[in-house]
């Protein structure tokens, strides 16, 4: 998902392009921003580990931070305080990435953030923690969302879940006039500020 924050934007796809070249024969090449270090990957490798998304860029970037971090060793950044979407955005896009937690902070904290960084077209994920409060969510537990837009006049958030066009549709039935929640197409919705503090534990960004 980090990486799907990334692509959505014209600066994030300029990025992707230097990450990714070709190797020899029919292998790709990853490098990570200030990483030092190439990635030889086949498409055979990652058949072997499973590793299997949307798009063939993703699985490229997905696997070579299992072999950055083999075991998850170092993915919780170098103080094991960070969260994986922390350590995962920072590794694709080369700067520091900062982390709220929605429920310990107010509206006012939270808008900023978010507005800060889509504002000027730079990424933002935010992961979820399922159920949170005294409701479902309709969002998916434990998963990994991008922050694509957002209008500060409705305290509307405008996400996207990285899976696109195979995303489950939620609804929300404690809102038939989608005031809080709205289902769009291409695994896109639209959530209320209030509703997305019960929906997700974390939101990170990083300006590059």
């Amino acid at each position: 998902c980090s990486m799907s924050a990334l692509a959505q934007l014209p600066k994030g796809q300029i990025k992707l392009a230097k990450m990714i070249t070709y190797g020899d024969g029919n292998s790709y090449i990853v490098r990570f921003p200030g990483d030092g270090v190439e990635y030889k990957i086949t498409e055979e490798d990652l058949a072997k580990a499973g590793v299997k998304c949307t798009a063939l860029w993703a699985s490229l970037l997905d696997y070579a931070e299992r072999k950055k971090f083999p075991n998850n060793i170092g993915s919780t950044g170098p103080d094991g305080d960070m969260r994986g979407v922390q350590v995962g955005l920072s590794c694709i896009t080369g700067c520091r990435a900062d982390l709220i937690h929605p429920g310990h902070s107010n509206n006012q904290e939270l808008s900023s953030f978010i507005f800060g960084a889509v504002s000027s077209g730079n990424p933002i994920t935010c992961g979820s923690a399922g159920r949170i409060g005294r409701r479902n969510v309709p969002v998916f537990e434990c998963h990994a969302y991008t922050i694509i837009g957002f209008d500060p006049a409705r305290n509307m958030i405008t996400i996207r879940n990285p899976h696109g066009h195979k995303s489950q549709r939620f609804t929300f039935d404690e809102d038939p006039r989608h005031l809080q929640f709205e289902q769009l197409d291409d695994g896109v919705f639209k959530m209320h500020l209030d509703l997305f503090r019960e929906s997700f534990g974390s939101v990170c960004r990083s300006f590059i």
